[in-house]
């Protein structure tokens, strides 16, 4: 239900955030906005609860609250996008040096604010694939299906997970598929 003080206890609450949300700046991608987090893990906080918290580019259809297409717009015009005809979306490139250096330096910000946290049990390492959890399914490296692979290279996908890694000493990191991670989970 609505009320987190009533029914199943629990510790731990979820919750996505679109990286659009965040990353605000039209031109400027280190231009962050963290109220959305703040409020989130705040009420979050208010119910005696830890949350575990990820982020994503595109999530199909959206989560009612947040938007289906996260990228955010400084990434437009220096970013390739391709299209996920299967799930509706929009995937940015994800091995585009553009993209890479813009997510290292907001996992960076990302760590410096939240890093111990005591609202945060868990961070989980999003921001790649369909609902940032590390898959573009059927767009991934199975190309013998016929879709070209939309997932980045396994050294790209080390990289943004060495970012989170290097970001966050005190929080625990998680992440859906290690074995999508480049090697590098």
């Amino acid at each position: 239900g609505d009320n987190q003080n009533q029914g199943y206890p629990r510790s731990l609450a979820w919750s996505y955030f679109g990286l659009s949300e965040v990353m605000t700046g039209t031109t400027n991608c280190a231009a962050y906005d963290w109220s959305i987090v703040d409020n989130a893990l705040t009420e979050i906080a208010s119910y005696g609860n830890q949350a575990a918290i990820r982020f994503y580019m595109e999530y199909p259809g959206g989560t009612g609250s947040h938007p289906g297409n996260a990228i955010p717009h400084c990434f437009d015009g220096h970013v390739a996008y391709r299209d996920n005809t299967f799930w509706g979306t929009v995937s940015p490139d994800y091995d585009s040096p553009y993209l890479l250096t813009a997510v290292s330096a907001f996992i960076a910000a990302f760590g410096a604010r939240y890093d111990g946290d005591p609202r945060i049990g868990f961070i989980n390492l999003g921001i790649v694939g369909l609902w940032g959890e590390w898959h573009t399914w059927p767009f991934d490296t199975d190309t013998a299906d016929g879709y070209p692979n939309l997932m980045p290279t396994d050294a790209n996908g080390a990289r943004i997970v060495q970012a989170f890694d290097a970001a966050f000493n005190r929080t625990k990191l998680e992440i859906r598929y290690p074995d999508l991670a480049g090697g590098a989970a």
